[in-house]
């Protein structure tokens, strides 16, 4: 079960991803030429010759369209096969510069008919240390041995991996079991935290280090706090939770921020709830509320004008008045939930 929630994770951040789509050339190099063709069985619906050449093109732009023309022919059914497969992976991993081309490319012929030339140069690829082998490798594995890649990967110090496959293998299973050992971690610390009492800094001025860390996995935090409820809200959620989870703002924190609000209302849970609610859960809220935890929150999450003109409207009313100033309301609690410093 968790295998294929992992590869449905992993292809649809395969869609969303800004990388996929494109980077600029100041982000990323022109890729080498590579030398391969397509072939299709049905060769009355084999892919146009001239698209073929765009692959050997030293232009970025060039290259990302056949791959993405190439994607739907595959999605389509058309294009059955690509040649000379091995070539064109040991071409593509040389490219030191251009880590996205690797991993269209790779995923590519991970779509195709396995070959085991590739699948041996891919686990040896695995324990490299340069990084266009290794993404390569990892690309091809988990479309071809997904067991072999969980059985021999292990990311042992997750802030360490490369930003670029933390990114786009987040959804994999090295990636997420290495990122949720650092957040129990670093979770624990940002809650064991405290001031430096002895030290010249006013307490006001000093801020959680390990806050910033967390920020940078906002919503994974989200989703790993919410996930382990029972430790986090146990009898109550933290209050230093309440904050964080109101910094970054997550949907999916929104039940457990209004059971803590339900069970004991107040100004911080309130805010931290109105930046962490979506529109289309609004409706969930007002109806939970009782009369004073639903005048509390209102009185938090509006101006004190907002609130005169609304606190005596039906639930009806008020639920189509959060859902009209949505945004804006969103974007407020979200700001009052940093720190302020100093």
């Amino acid at each position: 079960m968790i295998v294929h929630r992992m590869k449905y994770i992993f292809a649809m951040l395969l869609i969303a991803s800004p990388i996929f789509a494109g980077c600029s050339q100041e982000q990323l190099s022109q890729p080498e030429q590579l030398s391969g063709a397509v072939e299709s069985v049905q060769s009355e619906q084999a892919l146009d010759v001239d698209l073929i050449k765009k692959l050997d093109s030293k232009e970025r732009k060039v290259v990302n369209e056949y791959i993405a023309e190439l994607d739907r022919q595959i999605n389509k059914g058309t294009v059955t096969d690509i040649k000379d497969k091995y070539k064109i992976y040991s071409k593509i991993k040389s490219n030191k510069n251009d880590a996205a081309i690797i991993y269209k490319t790779v995923s590519l012929l991970s779509r195709v008919p396995l070959d085991n030339s590739i699948l041996s140069s891919a686990k040896d690829d695995l324990k490299s240390t340069d990084s266009s082998r290794f993404i390569a490798g990892y690309t091809y594995l988990f479309g071809k041995d997904e067991k072999y890649l969980v059985d021999n990967c292990k990311f042992y110090e997750y802030e360490k991996i490369d930003p670029f496959v933390k990114s786009m293998f987040a959804g994999t299973i090295p990636v997420v079991q290495s990122r949720e050992i650092w957040l129990e971690k670093t979770i624990d610390r940002y809650l064991k935290w405290q001031p430096n009492k002895s030290g010249k800094k006013l307490i006001m001025d000093e801020g959680n280090p390990y806050r910033i860390e967390l920020l940078k996995e906002h919503n994974f935090v989200a989703e790993y706090i919410v996930q382990h409820a029972e430790k986090y809200a146990n009898p109550v959620l933290d209050h230093s939770l309440i904050w964080l989870l109101g910094e970054i703002g997550s949907p999916c924190a929104t039940e457990l921020l209004l059971a803590a609000h339900c069970a004991k209302p107040d100004y911080r849970t309130a805010i931290s709830l109105g930046a962490c609610a979506g529109s289309l859960q609004l409706e969930l809220l007002v109806e939970k509320l009782d009369d004073n935890s639903k005048k509390i929150y209102l009185e938090s999450i509006l101006t004190p004008e907002e609130y005169q003109n609304i606190k005596d409207h039906s639930k009806k009313e008020i639920k189509d008045y959060l859902i009209e100033n949505w945004e804006k309301l969103k974007k407020r609690c979200k700001l009052r939930s940093i720190p302020q410093l100093g």
